[in-house]
């Protein structure tokens, strides 16, 4: 069965949204095949949170959950925001920094994305 991958976007003219992902789309291919990956995705949704919790809910190891996000941050997938938690100790949280991603299969690959 085919997975979806979709964040809620808000009230957009699609045409006005779309941008270029500024990375290679071999590449991206490659790193959303990952079934680890994918689950990350599934995983933040429309939230911003530290890899702890993401390694909760997609019940992997940590330093696995680390890797994808540092590849998803690479191509321009996912950014990250500092917070600061009660005891003042600062967290990086990791948000998804696109709403959707689409393919175009011509000459060659190419990939839109909206954010």
């Amino acid at each position: 069965m085919p997975e979806t991958l979709h964040r809620a976007a808000p009230e957009t003219d699609l045409a006005a949204s779309d941008t270029t992902v500024p990375s290679d789309a071999s590449e991206l291919l490659s790193v959303i095949g990952d079934e680890y990956t994918r689950a990350v995705l599934r995983a933040l949704g429309d939230d911003a949170l530290p890899a702890r919790e993401i390694t909760d809910r997609v019940d992997a190891s940590r330093a696995t959950v680390y890797r994808r996000l540092k590849r998803l941050k690479k191509i321009g997938v996912v950014e990250t925001s500092m917070a600061y938690d009660a005891e003042g100790h600062h967290r990086t949280r990791f948000r998804l920094a696109v709403d959707g991603l689409w393919f175009e299969f011509d000459d060659r690959i190419t990939v839109e994305a909206e954010r």
